[in-house]
């Protein structure tokens, strides 16, 4: 019985193993869109693709979701004041995520934005074209569905509980 932790171990590591095989063939319920994708390499010259005005090529849907990230980081810069708790707001810059509750700052974060195409570890299905904020604390990683972002506006939904976060950007005086 002396070499039960060493079995404990061996026992783990096989099923962590058997856990990680099993993540490569699970996938998250396919979502329905409204946008033919088409893999223009693969295509074979003698076959037409149909609709070929919505088709869009895997480079432009790379080069619009890049477009989509990058203007949701640099409208979202910039301080939002809680629209269901006055006394909660939370600050953006092109870094790090500060969250103030009353005056005192209560989290110093870093963030980012991903879409479907740059996906992280993550265990909720996305959608396409949709953009996805990331907020990695002390104590591991929150998300949420970016909703809506305007120069007045910012809607989250938190997608633990899908709680709706809304802000209105607080203009500096």
């Amino acid at each position: 019985m002396k070499n039960t932790p060493i079995y404990t171990l061996i026992f783990l590591f096989v099923c962590l193993g058997i856990v990680m095989g099993l993540r490569t063939y699970v996938r998250a319920p396919a979502q329905s869109v409204d946008v033919v994708i088409e893999n223009t390499e693969d295509m074979s010259q003698d076959i037409a693709p149909v609709h070929t005005d919505s088709v869009l090529t895997d480079r432009e849907i790379s080069e619009s979701n890049k477009n989509l990230v990058q203007a949701v980081k640099s409208g979202i810069i910039g301080e939002w004041k809680s629209s269901t708790d006055a006394k909660f707001s939370r600050r953006f810059t092109t870094e790090k995520v500060v969250d103030i509750y009353a005056g005192k700052v209560i989290s110093d974060d870093t963030w980012d934005i991903f879409t479907k195409e740059n996906l992280y570890n993550i265990s909720f299905a996305v959608e396409l074209n949709t953009p996805y904020l990331q907020i990695v604390t002390d104590s591991g990683s929150m998300y949420f569905k970016v909703n809506k972002v305007t120069p007045e506006e910012l809607e989250l939904i938190y997608m633990d509980k899908g709680n709706i976060l809304k802000f209105t950007k607080v203009i500096p005086q």
